[in-house]
């Protein structure tokens, strides 16, 4: 799991995030050529423990986790996208369930997002700007086991049989 190093607002919360790190670095470490993904909450959404525990599938899952934290703006989030060349975003979504400010975020972190980065939203909160995020080419998840679902079969690339597969991955776990 790889901190980004050149985001500046995000260095000055080091102490909560080495503790988020180190709880999270527990289990298979990510292959050196394991698909990225950077899992954050978006401004003004200050709650992580369902992205923790995203950010947990996702590693099991086998992929490079970059793990943020809560309560980025889109240019932090998107420098280090750009850093660790992650293909996916993960952000969670709790409260409040309308928020005009949270939808000039989405568009203004869909305008800064390199070509090809999917994002995936959860959390209790999103099936709320539904809408707003389907405009952003943006998948909703309803639970952890959807997601899982997810970047088992679908974010890494197709295999021959065309069923989506992670690379060096045979069976994908199961998550409770």
């Amino acid at each position: 799991m790889e901190r980004c190093q050149n985001t500046s607002w995000l260095w000055m919360r080091i102490p909560g995030g080495c503790v988020r790190r180190s709880a999270l670095a527990i289990g298979p470490v990510g292959r050196r050529d394991a698909t990225g993904i950077v899992l954050a909450t978006p401004t003004a959404q200050i709650h992580d423990l369902g992205l923790q525990m995203a950010a947990t599938v996702a590693r099991v899952a086998g992929y490079d986790v970059t793990y943020l934290g809560c309560g980025l703006p889109s240019e932090e989030i998107v420098a280090c996208i750009e850093r660790t060349k992650s293909r996916a975003l993960a952000l969670s979504l709790v409260y409040p369930h309308r928020d005009d400010q949270l939808v000039r975020e989405f568009a203004r972190l869909h305008r800064l997002l390199p070509p090809g980065v999917t994002i995936a939203v959860g959390g209790q909160a999103a099936p709320h700007y539904e809408v707003d995020l389907r405009k952003i080419r943006a998948r909703i998840f309803t639970s952890l086991r959807e997601f899982q679902h997810w970047l088992d079969d679908g974010l890494a690339g197709r295999s021959e049989s065309g069923i989506a597969r992670i690379p060096g991955r045979e069976r994908p776990g199961e998550v409770e």
